[in-house]
């Protein structure tokens, strides 16, 4: 995780091309948790992918918060 975190840090884009798509919220939103001040966006491949990364990102990052 401390790798993962300095690329961030040095401006590194990440992909998550070996990572399963079900999987691709539950990164980000331990990347905000990890790196809060930092400005991070993700791009996907159609409105429907969107949206349920959106939710599943949503759920996440509350739950984060309860913690």
């Amino acid at each position: 995780m401390h790798s993962l975190v300095q690329r961030v840090e040095e401006g590194e884009v990440l992909s998550c091309a070996g990572i399963s798509a079900a999987a691709h919220p539950f990164l980000a939103a331990l990347l905000q948790q990890v790196l809060p001040g930092r400005p991070k966006f993700m791009v996907m491949k159609g409105l429907k992918t969107q949206e349920a990364v959106h939710q599943d990102l949503s759920t996440w990052l509350e739950a984060g918060t309860r913690v």
